[in-house]
C-alpha cells in the first residue's frame, strides 16, 4: 500500500488531510453558531451571514491561485508546505480567541484567511506528486488524495455538530466553544507537525517567472488538452456542489427523515468516492483513460436517475454510493493526466483547475437558486436537469480531450 511505504507521502497525505479536516470543521461551526444565535450575527441576519461564509471561503481561490501556483514554483514543496501549516496554526489561534471574544466579524475575516490558505496551497497539494511518483503510482497517490478529500468533509461536518452539542467537566467546564477553540488548534499543530516529516524535495526554481490571473488562464486556455482536463474536472465538483449542497433539504422534505440521516448518506458518499478512488489504479490498466472516463460518467448517471425516483433511504444510498464510486472513478484519472501532461507548468494548470472549480461551483449555486428560487421547482426538476447537462457534457468534453490529446 503506498500510504505507509512511502515516508514523506504519508506526512505529506497527513499534513493536506488535517488542514481540510480542520478547515471542515471550523467553517460547519460557524454556520451551526450563527444559525442557532450562539455567536453575534454580523449584518443581523443569519441567511446573509452564511451564504455570506460560504462566498468567503471560496473567493480566495479566485484571487490567490495563481500566487500559489508562483510560491510552489519558485520554493521548495516540502518548506512552502511547512510555512503554509505554520500560517495555519497562527490563523487558528487568533480563531479560538475570537471564539471566546464572540467576535462573529473577525471569525468571518479569518474564514477567509483560511480560504486564502487553502487557495495557496492547492497547486503544491497536487503538483509535488509528480515529483515522487510517476504512472501507476502516481494515479494511486491522487486515489489517496481524493480519498483523504472527502473523508475530510465527511468527519468535519461531523465533527462540527458533535462538538457543538458536547459539554465537558474536567475540573473545569468547557463549553462547546472551549472544544471547537481547543480543537482547530490542535488540528493545526498535528498539520504542522506532519508537515515537518516531509523531506525536502530542493526542487524550487526561484527564477521562474511569476504568473498574474489572467496569464495563468491564458496558459490553460493554450494548453488545449490541459483546459479539457481542467474544466472535466470542474464538472465533477459543479456536479458534487448541486448534489450536496441539496442533500439536507432532500433529506428532510424529500425522505421526511430525522438529521442524522444526512450525516448516513453523506457517509455513504464519502465511501463511495474512496472504493472508486482506490480503484483507479486497477481499473486504468484494465480499461485506460476512455474506459475509465465512461464508467465513471456512466455511475454518475445512474446514481441520479436512481435518486430522481427515490422514494426510500435505501435507494437514496445506493444512488449516492454509485455516485460516489463515480466520482472517484472519474476524476482521480483526470487529475492524473494533468499532472503528466503540463510538465513544468503543473503549478499553474493546477491554480486555474482550482479557479475553475470554485466558478463551477458559483455557478452551481445559481442554478440551483433559479430552478429551486425563481421558477420554483423540486429539487428532483434540479437533479434532473444537472442529469441532462451531465450527459451532454462529458461527451463534448470528451471530444475536444480526444481532439486536444490527438493533436
Amino acid at each position: 500500500m503506498l500510504l505507509g511505504r512511502h515516508k514523506s507521502f504519508t506526512a505529506y497525505w497527513l499534513t493536506q488531510f488535517f488542514g481540510a479536516f480542520n478547515d471542515n470543521v471550523y467553517k460547519n461551526t460557524l454556520l451551526i453558531l450563527f444559525a442557532y444565535g450562539a455567536l453575534t450575527v454580523p449584518l443581523g441576519n443569519v441567511g446573509l451571514v452564511n451564504n455570506l461564509a460560504a462566498a468567503i471561503f471560496i473567493l480566495p481561490f479566485l484571487l490567490f491561485s495563481s500566487m500559489g501556483a508562483n510560491l510552489a514554483i519558485r520554493h521548495d514543496h516540502a518548506l512552502l508546505m511547512r510555512r503554509l501549516k505554520m500560517a495555519e496554526c497562527g490563523i487558528m489561534l487568533l480563531a479560538a480567541l475570537m471564539l471566546w471574544l464572540d467576535q462573529g466579524a473577525m471569525l468571518l475575516l479569518l474564514l477567509f484567511l483560511m480560504g486564502t490558505q487553502s487557495a495557496l496551497f492547492g497547486p503544491v497539494k497536487y503538483s509535488v506528486l509528480p515529483a515522487w511518483f510517476e504512472r501507476d503510482d502516481l494515479i494511486s497517490a491522487n486515489g489517496w488524495v481524493e480519498l483523504g478529500t472527502f473523508l475530510a468533509i465527511l468527519l468535519g461536518t461531523l465533527a462540527a455538530g458533535i462538538l457543538l452539542s458536547a459539554e465537558l467537566d474536567l475540573g473545569v467546564t468547557l463549553t462547546p466553544k472551549d472544544l471547537v477553540a481547543i480543537t482547530i488548534v490542535l488540528l493545526a499543530l498535528i498539520g504542522f507537525w506532519q508537515s515537518r516529516r516531509i523531506e525536502p524535495l530542493k526542487n524550487e526554481q526561484p527564477s521562474s517567472p511569476q504568473l498574474s490571473f489572467s496569464q495563468t488562464m491564458k496558459l490553460c486556455h493554450e494548453k488545449k488538452e490541459g483546459l479539457y482536463l481542467v474544466w472535466s474536472i470542474s464538472w465533477f465538483w459543479f456536479v458534487g456542489a448541486t448534489l450536496l449542497t441539496q442533500l439536507p433539504a432532500w433529506v428532510e422534505k424529500h425522505l421526511a427523515a430525522e438529521p442524522w440521516v444526512f450525516s448516513l448518506v453523506l457517509g455513504f458518499f464519502a465511501g463511495g468516492v474512496g472504493v472508486g478512488s482506490l480503484s483507479s489504479r486497477k481499473l486504468h490498466a484494465k480499461m485506460k483513460f476512455t474506459g475509465v472516463y465512461w464508467l465513471g460518467s456512466a455511475l454518475i448517471a445512474v446514481g441520479m436517475l436512481m435518486l430522481i425516483f427515490s422514494v426510500a433511504l435505501s435507494t437514496t444510498l445506493i444512488a449516492f454510493s454509485l455516485m460516489g464510486i463515480g466520482g472517484g472513478c472519474y476524476a482521480v484519472p483526470l487529475y492524473t493526466r494533468l499532472q503528466q501532461s503540463s510538465g513544468e507548468s503543473c503549478a499553474w494548470l493546477i491554480a486555474a483547475n482550482n479557479i475553475y472549480n470554485a466558478i463551477f461551483m458559483i455557478t452551481s449555486a445559481v442554478l440551483g437558486m433559479v430552478v429551486l428560487g425563481m421558477l420554483g421547482q423540486s429539487i428532483a426538476m434540479l437533479i434532473g436537469i444537472t442529469l441532462v447537462l451531465h450527459l451532454l457534457v462529458v461527451v463534448v468534453f470528451y471530444i475536444r480531450l480526444s481532439g486536444a490529446h490527438s493533436g
